[in-house]
């Protein structure tokens, strides 16, 4: 986030401005250091060695970069970041050092890219993301800098894109995806991020794709896979992942394209090959040991 680059670039003149506080008195004073070019890095006034009041910074090119003001060494107020262009893309306020109320990122174009609040430093509340040309991209809650609850993610258009919920900060249960059309995409349950139980996928017509059991994110069981007329494709059985045990094709007429066992993911012992019309595909049927055909 852009809070990031905000606290580098403040950083960034740490060494020059631990060498101005040295040679400072206890006085208010004010403070001015250079690029190396010449001009103005940043301005602002020390009371008792700390920063005091309006603090600002440029870039070395001489174009805004900066606008904080300090309470006793702390950040206290509004705050803003500027782009190397001069266009304003982070803005919020500081109590006693820590982001406190609203805060808002931008695009370089002045649009609203991400805005939500803060307490005590932390996010709580609804936070809001925008496409850039200012449509809602998703939209959702944090409890303690985490997301937390339901959150919603649309399409441009508006139409929903994703839903589903997070605890302090994990994907838990129920996720849908949606096609721009309105259709289904997918479905399924998440449990601390990984996806369990079935998982359904649908095509933009609506018909089922495939179906694909998980267990802690890793495929698990009997994964099948549908033709777009309705005929299964697949059947194939998982095990943490990988393809283990009994495996089965079939051309979208209803024959079979293919059968044979697998182990670890590779065709192991006996596999049987037909082609549309019908007949075995001799060249390609036969025993198989790690995947290589081994014999007739």
């Amino acid at each position: 986030m852009a809070a990031m680059r905000s606290e580098a670039r403040i950083a960034s003149f740490a060494l020059a401005l631990a060498i101005t506080l040295a040679a400072c008195g206890r006085a208010g004073q004010a403070v001015e250091i250079l690029h190396e070019n010449g001009r103005v890095r940043c301005r602002g006034r020390l009371v008792d060695g700390k920063r005091d009041g309006a603090w600002t910074q440029w870039y070395a090119s001489g174009q805004l970069e900066s606008e904080t003001s300090w309470t006793a060494g702390k950040e206290e107020g509004e705050s803003k970041l500027y782009d190397r262009s001069g266009a304003l893309v982070e803005s919020g306020s500081y109590r006693a050092g820590l982001r406190e109320g609203t805060w808002t990122e931008r695009y370089p174009g002045g649009s609203k890219r991400l805005e939500g609040p803060y307490a005590a430093g932390v996010r709580q509340g609804e936070w809001t993301a925008w496409y850039e040309t200012g449509e809602v991209q998703s939209r959702g809650r944090f409890q303690d800098d985490q997301r937390d609850g339901e959150w919603r993610e649309l399409y441009r258009s508006g139409v929903p894109r994703r839903l589903g919920t997070w605890k302090a900060g994990h994907m838990e249960g129920r996720w849908t995806e949606w096609y721009e059309s309105g259709g289904k995409l997918a479905e399924g349950d998440y449990a601390g991020d990984a996806q369990q139980g079935e998982w359904t996928r649908w095509r933009e017509d609506g018909s089922v794709e495939s179906t694909t059991p998980f267990a802690g994110g890793r495929v698990e069981g009997v994964a099948r896979r549908w033709h777009p007329n309705g005929k299964p494709a697949f059947e194939g059985h998982y095990r943490a992942g990988h393809r283990e045990g009994p495996s089965v094709e079939w051309f979208e007429s209803g024959a079979k394209k293919s059968e044979g066992t697998c182990r670890d993911d590779r065709m192991e012992g006996r596999w049987t090959f037909w082609l549309e019309t019908g007949e075995v595909d001799a060249a390609r049927t036969g025993t198989y040991a790690r995947g290589e055909r081994a014999g007739e």
